[in-house]
């Protein structure tokens, strides 16, 4: 049997490395001078600083390293001691394509003023939210909408009043009959002050108790009303269209009003093109179609 090896017992006290602060040259770090240069990273910045100073197109930098290495502290830092001695790099900000949202469009700003361009995006948006629900309550957009539906509902009504006179001539009645959760008006003619319907007639026709011939001649007099009820409603439909059209288009010309007003210092502060265009198609062009 092959014996077991020996080792020397080690001291819970050398267990780990202690510093001794005798040892120390200062009393407390607030005597030191803060380094300036980065420990145990060299080869890393040497590979940062190659690959900031790649000037074409197409390359990119990829920072790794375990959590709470100090990665983002050393980039910033890089980043700043860098740009004090080139120009400043442009700012990089991407923002939402409306037409294709998968692809971002990228707007290059001067250095340093990408987070005022978002600060100013948010007033834009935090105004729009606050502004445009009180326009539409406003007291002077009520009064065009409701001149708008006054116009609407005085046609209607006209068409409904020359409607009523020609069935009344005619011996018949409107009468409005439940569909199930909805309401439609049926032509019924007019017997002994009451309007009875049609297929009633029709049973006391066959039991002898109502004229055939006035039964036959108050049928076709039904289906040519019905035809211009029908024809009526159509040209209702029409006109109540028109007047969503037309409600559509005020309400569009009051948004962009109000949104071109509030876009307008921001399209004399940002000149670059991708803004402007950025601006028009998300908050004119975008609710104006």
């Amino acid at each position: 049997m092959p014996q077991e090896k020996s080792y020397p017992r080690v001291s819970i006290e050398n267990l780990r490395w202690r510093l001794d602060p005798v040892t120390l040259s200062f009393e407390t770090t607030q005597d030191l001078q803060p380094l300036k240069e980065i420990i145990g990273q060299k080869r890393g910045v040497e590979a940062f600083r190659f690959g900031i100073d790649m000037d074409k197109p197409g390359y990119n930098v990829f920072v790794t390293g375990t959590a709470g290495s100090g990665r983002m502290a050393t980039v910033k830092r890089l980043l700043e001691e860098m740009s004090k001695k080139d120009n400043t790099p442009e700012d990089l900000c991407y923002v939402n394509c409306f037409k294709d949202p998968e692809s971002p469009v990228l707007i290059r700003l001067p250095g340093g003023s990408g987070s005022s361009f978002k600060r100013d995006v948010k007033t834009l948006v935090d105004r729009l939210k606050k502004e445009i629900p009180q326009l539409f309550e406003s007291q002077e957009y009520l009064n065009m909408k409701k001149e708008i539906t006054d116009t609407y509902e005085q046609q209607a009504g006209n068409f409904f009043k020359s409607l009523e006179k020609r069935v009344k001539e005619e011996g018949f009645a409107i009468v409005d009959i439940q569909m199930g959760q909805f309401k439609r008006p049926e032509v019924m003619p007019v017997v002994d002050d009451k309007p009875v319907p049609i297929d009633q007639l029709e049973a006391l026709v066959e039991k002898g108790r109502f004229p055939k011939e006035e039964y036959e001649a108050l049928k076709e007099k039904q289906v040519a009303l019905r035809q211009q009820i029908d024809q009526i409603f159509l040209e209702l439909r029409d006109l109540q269209k028109e007047v969503h059209e037309n409600i559509e288009k005020m309400d569009r010309a009051v948004f962009m009003k109000t949104a071109t007003d509030l876009v307008q210092p921001l399209f004399e502060k940002y000149s670059t093109k991708k803004v402007q265009k950025y601006f028009q198609e998300r908050y004119i062009y975008r609710f104006s179609t």
